[in-house]
Formats: structure tokens, sequence, C-alpha cells
């Protein structure tokens, strides 16, 4: 037991390993923190056996933002998500699966929208594959997945990319109560980006464009992929029957994100590009109901 344990734990560290070591020193970006309230999201899922091994699920949620700031309201909405997965037992010891969903992001008002609030649509696609170690009350888990999140709204291309790639790593501890209905869990999971805007490329081309003369020189060395973002959960399950269970659970997020940023003037100076490295804290409350049949 404890051989197959270290070698998932092994294997998610070395996957954090080889991530950090894409990443160069910040030197010349500008670095900013955010602190926002804590976060509220509420969940349902209901699960259908298709075959053996064979499963539908289809999920949907809404995540309400600082609910600790009352001076601006409590639990205005962030998010709404709505999703379909399947997934297939291939063995004792791995499922495979992937999945779709969209997603509504409720976003503050801008010149543009006459700075009413909008809806920024994603539509999200993932596959994943889980590794599980079962012993016990004791159940050890490590889950790849690799995903894909389409923008549909309107953005500048050497800012942003409308197709982003991440892969997802998290490792999952279980415990099962014997006398009781009650399930407690713990993870942490590591989000790496897998194209990401390269700030140096995105300089070449705005100075090529106007006719530069060098294009190519380095500007800047935050230039690699990089974890963007860290997360840590811990929870408890209760099955009421069968069919039926509630879960609980805290969320800490770390979001490490780059903004590049080019104004009207860019192309003229210099100063008028920037990176900024936006290190953000989240705390969330989670309430998620499973139905399965």
């Amino acid at each position: 037991m404890a051989k197959r344990v270290s070698i998932l734990v092994l294997a998610f560290c070395l996957c954090v390993a080889t991530s950090w070591a894409q990443n160069p020193e910040y030197v010349d970006t500008e670095l900013e923190t955010v602190r926002r309230g804590a976060l509220l999201n509420i969940g349902a899922e209901v699960e259908k056996k298709l075959a053996k091994g064979l499963n539908l699920g289809v999920e949907g949620e809404a995540r309400f933002k600082e609910m600790t700031n009352f001076a601006k309201g409590v639990n205005h909405m962030e998010r709404l998500e709505l999703g379909l997965k399947m997934t297939y037992k291939v063995c004792d010891y791995v499922r495979v699966g992937g999945g779709y969903a969209y997603r509504a992001y409720l976003k503050d008002g801008k010149e543009s929208t006459n700075w009413e609030n909008y809806w920024s649509d994603r539509h999200v696609v993932h596959l994943e594959a889980t590794a599980s170690y079962k012993v016990s009350q004791w159940k050890f888990s490590l889950r790849l997945r690799p995903e894909l999140t389409v923008r549909t709204d309107s953005i500048n291309i050497l800012e942003k990319v409308r197709n982003f790639f991440e892969l997802r790593t998290r490792l999952q501890a279980e415990y099962e109560f014997r006398s009781v209905p009650v399930e407690i869990f713990a993870y942490v999971e590591m989000f790496n980006t897998l194209n990401a805007i390269n700030p140096n490329n995105t300089l070449n081309k705005v100075y090529a464009m106007h006719g530069a003369k060098n294009p190519g020189t380095y500007y800047c060395s935050w230039s690699g992929q990089y974890i963007n973002d860290i997360r840590a959960s811990v929870g408890v399950s209760y099955r009421f029957d069968k069919r039926n269970s509630l879960k609980v659970y805290y969320r800490f997020f770390h979001d490490i994100g780059r903004d590049i940023h080019l104004n009207k003037n860019y192309a003229n100076n210099f100063k008028e590009f920037t990176v900024t490295r936006e290190l953000e804290y989240n705390h969330m409350l989670g309430i998620g109901y499973s139905y399965s049949f």
C-alpha cells in the first residue's frame, strides 16, 4: 500500500517540479496582489449508470462573490455553469473520461457596455484519467485533466489567447467511516498553462507591424509556461441513501495571473507595454448535492 501511495505522490511532485522548472524569475514585471471576499459555490449533479463501468453525468453550479462585502450586497452572482461528462472505469485502479461545460461570467460594466454589467461566455472541453488505490477505509488518487477553454467575447489577440489550454493535476485522499455514512476528503490541485502568450512574441509582432528594424529582441524574462492556479480543499460528504448525498467543503485558491497590456501608444513608446504578475487569494465555501441511479 505504502509503495503505491508513494508512486502517486512522486508522480504529483514530478509534475510540480517540471512546471516550476519552466518558470523564469519575474525580474521585469509589475506585481499586483488582490484579495477578494469569500465566495459561495452551490452545485448539483445527476449521474446515470449506462453500462458496467460507464456513467453519464449532468452538473450545474452557481458561484456568488464577495459575500463579506456588505457594502456591495451579499451573494451577488459571479459565474454560472452547466456541464455534461462521461466516465469509464477501465479497471479497479484506472478511470478515464471527458466532458463539456458552458460557463457564463458576470463581468463589471465597461465603456462599450455603457457601464452596465454583462455576461461573458466560455466553452470548456476536457479529458481526464484518474489512477487510484484503496486500502481499508482510505482511498488515494491522482487525476490528470487536460482542458481547453474557448472564449467567445471580443479580445486583443496580442494580449490574450482565444483558445486556452491548461493541464490540471490533482492529488486527493479520502477516508470513509464504517459506522456512519460519512466520508472526509482533502486534495491539492495544480493548474499549468500550455499555450500562454509569450510577451516577447507579442512585442516582436507589434514592432514588426510598425517597421521595427530588429524584431526578435528579448524584452521580458517571463516568457515560458507557468503554474497559474493552486487550489487546496477539505470537506465532508454525507450519504442519505444509495442514491442521494450531500457534501460541504472549504477551498483555498492561490491564483497567479499574467496580464499583458498594450495601450493606444504602444508602437511609439515602450513604456506603454506592461506585463503585470497578479497574485490573487480566494476562499470559498461549497455545497454540493448528488443523485445517482
